[in-house]
């Protein structure tokens, strides 16, 4: 058993590694950068220009990636532009909201479907078990997004 976790944690690290490398290549293909948000009507381009360069946008990418990997590393995610907060401390704040909202929809998860599961396969093939398969064909077909819009 050991060896299988020692395993998959060792398997890990290079798919952490993959995907920092994907997730920092799609983020410097966005449009703008993270300044371009600050950009008012009033707002010096001169100052923009001073933040870009503070941040080291204009480095090579290869110094930028071992640059933000380092960080990253170290637990340190930059700060926030819009908050004026460390990211950590952002994500921190939410993260406790997250959690009981996660165990909740667990909860009510599963509190609607062991019964309804229980329903069907003591009546499979009535219309019990008719009505539970459309309920489940219907809800599983619409895209999670529609319940946002």
């Amino acid at each position: 058993m050991w060896k299988v976790i020692i395993r998959r944690v060792l398997l890990m690290i290079p798919q952490l590694f993959i995907l920092s490398i994907l997730v920092f290549f799609f983020a410097k293909l966005m449009p703008g950068d993270p300044f371009s948000g600050l950009i008012g009507p009033h707002t010096d381009p001169h100052e923009v220009e001073a933040l870009r360069r503070a941040a080291g946008l204009y480095d090579p990418w290869w110094e930028q990636y071992l640059r933000w990997l380092g960080h990253a590393i170290h637990g340190n995610l930059g700060m926030s532009y819009n908050l004026h907060e460390p990211v950590t401390t952002v994500i921190g704040q939410r993260a406790v909201n997250t959690f009981w909202m996660s165990l909740l929809s667990g909860i009510l998860t599963y509190l609607i479907a062991i019964p309804m599961s229980i329903v069907a396969a003591r009546n499979e093939g009535k219309w019990q078990d008719q009505l539970w398969l459309t309920y489940n064909s219907i809800t599983f077909g619409i895209p999670p997004y529609v319940f946002y819009l």
